[in-house]
C-alpha cells in the first residue's frame, strides 16, 4: 500500500511517497522537497504553506490521503498513572478501561489526544513487562500521553486542503524521529521547541517516557537581547546562530544557556526514566550551536540514503508503513468531539 508523509518546516518542506519493502525496509517511490524557508508559524502553517505543499504533492504523485508529520514541540507530552481493580485475568476491555481513563484524564477543551499508550505495567507491586494474560489482584498503569492543540491541527487540515489534499493523521514529530532509531532497539529524540524542550524515548512498542524542560528558543533570544543590550535586533542574532550562520558573541551566550538546559534536561530525563548519555535525535538546533551540549547528537543509521538528513520524514515513513513504531494505528487516534459542529472535521479526518 502507497502512503504520502509530508513534514513542514522554519528550514524546508517534503513529501515522501512510499511503502513497505521488503526485509523490512522502506521502499521510496518519489521525494519532493523545498527549501522555502518559513512555511510554520507558532507551530502551524504559513499562509504559502498550502503553494508550497500543493507543487511538492504534485511532483511527489502523492495520492488523495496526506500523512503530516508535526513539527517538533506541537505535541506535549503527559504521564499519567491509572489504579485498576482488577481480581482476575487481565484482558484488553482491562487495559482498554485504563487508556480510556487516562484519555479522559488529560483530554481538555481545545486539545486533542494523538496517542496514549501504556509504558509501564506494575501488577501487585510489581513491574511486569506485559499484563496481557496475567492474573492479578490490582494493576497500576503508567501511561505516555501526546496531545496537541486542536487549533493548530485544524490549521494544517485548512493547509492541506487549500494543496488539493485530504489530512488523513498525524505524527508527532518527537515519535517520527524516534522511530529513526528502532532498529537499535531504541531511540531518544530531543526538540528544542520556541518555550520549551522535550526529549522523548521510544521502542517497539511505542514512547515509553517523556521529559519536558521549561527553556526554549525564546530564552535564547531574551538571553542575546540582555546580554548584548539591544531589543530589536536580538532575535536576527539568534537566528543567525541557529540557521547555521556564524557570531561568535552570540554563541557564547547560547553556549552558556545550553549548558544550563543540559542540566536541566538530564535531570528531567531521569526522574522520566529517559535514558542519558545515548545517541538522540537533536532538532530545533543546527550542528554548530551544539558545541557545548555534552549529549551525543547523531544522525539515525540504517535509513534510505535520500532521508539521511531528514529523519523527521524518514521517521514517519516508516511509521506509517508499519516498519517501526507499534501503535493503535498508524496515525493518530482523536476522541469523538463533544461539541457538534466545531469539531466535525475531525470524525472525518481522524
Amino acid at each position: 500500500m502507497t502512503h504520502a508523509v509530508a513534514r513542514l518546516g522554519r528550514a524546508g518542506t517534503a513529501v515522501l511517497t512510499c511503502e513497505a519493502g521488503r526485509g523490512g525496509t522502506l521502499s521510496i517511490l518519489r521525494h519532493a522537497t523545498s527549501d522555502r524557508p518559513s512555511l510554520t508559524r507558532q507551530g502551524g502553517p504559513s499562509e504559502a504553506a498550502g503553494t508550497v505543499l500543493r507543487d511538492l504533492l504534485t511532483q511527489a504523485k502523492a495520492p488523495g490521503g496526506l500523512i503530516l508529520v508535526l513539527p517538533g514541540g506541537v505535541a506535549a507530552p503527559r504521564r499519567i498513572e491509572v489504579n485498576l481493580p482488577v481480581g482476575g485475568l487481565i484482558t484488553h476491555s482491562v487495559l482498554d478501561e485504563g487508556i480510556g481513563r487516562a484519555r479522559d484524564a488529560v483530554a481538555t477543551p481545545g486539545t486533542a489526544v494523538l496517542s496514549c499508550r501504556p509504558a509501564t505495567y506494575v501488577l501487585d507491586g510489581k513491574t511486569v513487562p506485559d499484563a496481557m494474560g496475567r492474573k492479578g489482584r490490582d494493576l497500576t498503569l503508567d501511561l505516555i500521553a501526546l496531545t496537541a492543540p486542536i487549533a493548530i491541527l485544524s490549521a494544517f487540515d485548512a493547509a492541506v486542503r487549500s494543496a488539493g489534499a485530504r489530512l488523513d493523521g498525524v505524527i508527532p514529530a518527537e515519535e517520527a524521529a524516534a522511530a529513526a532509531f528502532l532498529p537499535s532497539g531504541e531511540g531518544v529524540a530531543i526538540h528544542l521547541g520556541y518555550g520549551d524542550c522535550v526529549m522523548v524515548r521510544a521502542t517497539d512498542d511505542g514512547l515509553t517516557a517523556a521529559a519536558r524542560v521549561p527553556i526554549g528558543r525564546r530564552h535564547l533570544e531574551q538571553d542575546v537581547a540582555q546580554a548584548f543590550g539591544m531589543t530589536d535586533g536580538a532575535a536576527a542574532r539568534v537566528d543567525r546562530v541557529l540557521s547555521g550562520r556564524p557570531d561568535d558573541e552570540a554563541e557564547k551566550v547560547i553556549a552558556a544557556r545550553l549548558e544550563e538546559l543540559d542540566d536541566l534536561l538530564q535531570e528531567a530525563a531521569t526522574r522520566a526514566g529517559v535514558p542519558t548519555g545515548t545517541s538522540a535525535v537533536i532538532s530545533g538546533l543546527p550542528a554548530n550551536a551544539l558545541r557545548s551540549w555534552r549529549g551525543e547528537a547523531s544522525v539515525p543509521s540504517a535509513m534510505p540514503s535520500e532521508l539521511a538528513r531528514d529523519p523527521l520524514l524518514a521517521g514517519g515513513g516508516f511509521i506509517v508503513s508499519g516498519l517501526r513504531g507499534s501503535r493503535d494505528r498508524a496515525v493518530a487516534k482523536l476522541p469523538t468531539p463533544n461539541r457538534p459542529g466545531l469539531l466535525d472535521w475531525l470524525k472525518e479526518r481522524f
